[in-house]
């Protein structure tokens, strides 16, 4: 091939070697070609196939190469869309499941995993009906399994049911029988109401006299810009049986009204005076300290601690039960033995102990909802006295005979 070459070099162009180059040229051509193949690169387009692998080596606009990056979030984003919406027609059919068999979706879940975890604790009857009687009958028995068809897991998940059962009645029953219901199981006595321990030192007040209690427990208060008050023990006892009696009152309580209009025509004023409904609540608490119970007399030892809970009516009548008092007075019968007194406290809601301000409702107002109370729960003997016994009787045996203008004129009548 190379003398052919050469003698075509010398003779110049001639026809008889005219194809001879021609193949020389294709020959020389090929072999770059095959030279400039190099090993397949980590991140080559050698996985795709030949269309794709065009298009991609032919992608040298910058707008295309951005848009063909955007496609996988785009996937990505789609993905989700779609679980998202499997996930919502799952939840609907899970609703509705739960609807349909009466229970909540937690109650539905917590079944749905019951069910689970007994199917993988049992085999299911098909892969059990499939084995032959005799092979059935050949096998030695699991060992955990019994002759009943209850598991040994099963059994010890029951025995440990059963512990926590009479473990929890046990505790419930110790509650009853101490009077201690927000007591712990180590002895702790911790509740929504603050025992008198908390506050002051019982046992050093033991030791004083009536009057330095007294004084003790008004000065504490009033640092703490709180109401107080001492209640001789046996006014408490009959405000208590009428608690028991009459659980639920009204209360009125005075507003100013800005703005309301008057009656005279020259009148420039234009404030008036009306009345805010306050829903009071007793609550008869259990022992605070049955120690100091023992031993009394008979009069006294039936004294229980209380609360009596102030709430705007037209709150309460919102929210029931998660409505917030303006008021709370709560009653400690800890001396009533040793010193015949009950000690009062007040605490409006929301009330600055450092500032006093603050709270829904101001200190005059909290005194006149708790004079207000005496004045129905202590009736005197007399005509007023006679007329709040019959108005708190009528609330709770004769609705109908109730009468709230003679509420608002008997509660402020001096």
């Amino acid at each position: 091939m190379h003398r052919a070459l050469r003698l075509a070099l010398r003779g110049g162009a001639s026809r008889s070697f005219a194809v001879a180059p021609t193949a020389t040229r294709s020959l020389c051509l090929s072999t770059p070609a095959l030279a400039k193949v190099s090993p397949p690169l980590p991140f080559s387009w050698s996985h795709l196939n030949n269309d794709d692998a065009k298009r991609a080596s032919s992608s040298s606009d910058p707008s295309q190469s951005a848009g063909e990056a955007a496609l996988p979030k785009d996937h990505r984003a789609l993905l989700s869309l779609k679980k998202e919406r499997k996930l919502k027609e799952y939840e609907a059919k899970i609703k509705v499941k739960a609807m349909q068999e009466g229970l909540s979706l937690e109650e539905f879940k917590q079944k749905s995993i019951a069910q689970s975890k007994a199917r993988s604790m049992h085999p299911s009857s098909s892969t059990s009906t499939s084995i032959p009687s005799s092979a059935a009958k050949d096998s030695p028995p699991s060992p955990n399994s019994t002759t009943d068809g209850a598991s040994e897991v099963e059994k010890k998940d029951a025995k440990v049911a059963a512990q926590i059962r009479a473990r929890s009645e046990a505790e419930a029953k110790r509650k009853l029988e101490s009077g201690l219901l927000n007591s712990t199981p180590a002895g702790g006595q911790e509740g929504p109401v603050k025992p008198l321990s908390k506050i002051l030192d019982v046992e050093k007040l033991q030791t004083q006299d009536t009057e330095t209690v007294s004084k003790l427990w008004t000065g504490y208060h009033i640092m703490k810009n709180k109401l107080c008050a001492v209640v001789p023990a046996e006014k408490y006892a009959e405000m208590l049986q009428n608690a028991k009696k009459y659980p639920q009152f009204v209360l009125p309580l005075p507003r100013k009204v800005v703005g309301a209009e008057q009656d005279l025509p020259g009148s420039s004023d234009t404030t008036s005076e009306a009345f805010e409904m306050n829903f009071l609540e007793w609550a008869i608490l259990p022992p605070s300290s049955p120690s100091f119970n023992a031993g009394t007399s008979a009069s006294n030892a039936q004294l229980r601690p209380a609360t009596t809970l102030f709430t705007p009516l037209a709150e309460y009548k919102l929210k029931q039960d998660f409505s917030q008092p303006v008021l709370i007075l709560t009653f400690y019968p800890d001396l009533a033995d040793s010193h015949n007194i009950v000690l009062m406290r007040g605490e409006i809601t929301g009330l600055n102990e450092q500032t006093g301000k603050g709270g829904r409702i101001d200190h005059k107002e909290a005194q006149l909802l708790s004079l207000t109370l005496q004045r129905f729960y202590l009736p005197t003997p007399t005509q007023d006295g006679e007329q709040c016994k019959q108005l708190l009787q009528n609330f709770h045996e004769k609705p109908q005979d109730f009468d709230v203008e003679e509420l608002v004129n008997v509660a402020f009548r001096l």
